[in-house]
């Protein structure tokens, strides 16, 4: 069906140019624009998701007794480390990002980063990020009671 409908439109186009209707200028302009929004729309799909390949149990191992692995592990390896994981799973599936906007500061973004690795307060990191009453119960009420400034600077 494409085909035929494209050479259909070719073969109008050719008759067109042959009897002088059609400007070339006019139709290279078209084409033109067509092929660039064909590109611009190919280049600017977001990935839906890529990750490296993750190293299993056996080489991370391995990778502990010798710093210096072998070829197909280094090369892994050095995949893993520059390839980003990315996903974009959410925009596809409609989600909508969350926008907060601070009346003193306009819109902003929230960013926490902690190193995970020293983590000896997992519980309580966790039990903070769950819900604003939770958060609540962690806070000292001899150092911020409800209601003071300081509580309430916490809870910004």
């Amino acid at each position: 069906m494409f085909t035929v409908v494209w050479g259909w439109n070719m073969l109008n186009v050719s008759r067109l140019l042959k009897s002088g209707g059609l400007r070339p200028k006019l139709l290279a302009a078209v084409f033109a624009g067509v092929c660039a929004i064909g590109l611009f729309y190919y280049f600017n799909r977001f990935v839906q998701y890529q990750a490296p390949s993750f190293l299993t149990f056996s080489e991370l191992k391995q990778l502990s007794k010798n710093p210096r692995p072998n070829f197909f592990l280094k090369r892994k390896l050095e995949q893993f480390w520059r390839t980003p994981l990315i996903s974009n799973q959410a925009y596809y599936a409609g989600v909508k990002p969350y926008r907060p906007r601070d009346p003193q500061l306009g819109p902003s973004l929230r960013l926490v980063s902690w190193n995970i690795e020293k983590s000896i307060q997992m519980k309580d990191t966790i039990t903070a990020f769950s819900s604003g009453d939770r958060f609540r119960s962690l806070m000292d009420p001899q150092k911020a009671y409800e209601g003071s400034a300081r509580y309430k600077t916490v809870l910004r």
